[in-house]
């Protein structure tokens, strides 16, 4: 489990299978987050409430065995996506 981060480290994260909160400033944030059904995992970063983030960060504790598979199967998902528009532009 990552604690808070920025945009630019949930895609990686994601990508790692490790579970994360974001602290958004854009909505590609929370649409990523959807996508990997974590958007419950959110806050925009210049409203941030600390007791919510404290709450969110005990859920993504206790919900983290459950999310690790599901954010897999996004990954590779994404990841065939990513090989087919590859394979559809090089070949």
């Amino acid at each position: 489990i990552s604690s808070p981060v920025k945009f630019s480290h949930v895609p990686f994260l994601l990508m790692l299978n490790i579970p994360a909160i974001s602290l958004s400033y854009n909505p590609k944030n929370d649409a990523l987050m959807k996508e990997y059904e974590m958007g419950q995992y959110c806050q925009k970063i210049d409203q941030i409430d600390i007791k919510h983030l404290k709450e969110q960060f005990a859920d993504l504790k206790n919900s983290a065995t459950d999310l690790v598979p599901l954010m897999g199967k996004k990954t590779e998902e994404y990841r065939r996506q990513l090989a087919n528009q590859y394979r559809i532009i090089f070949n």
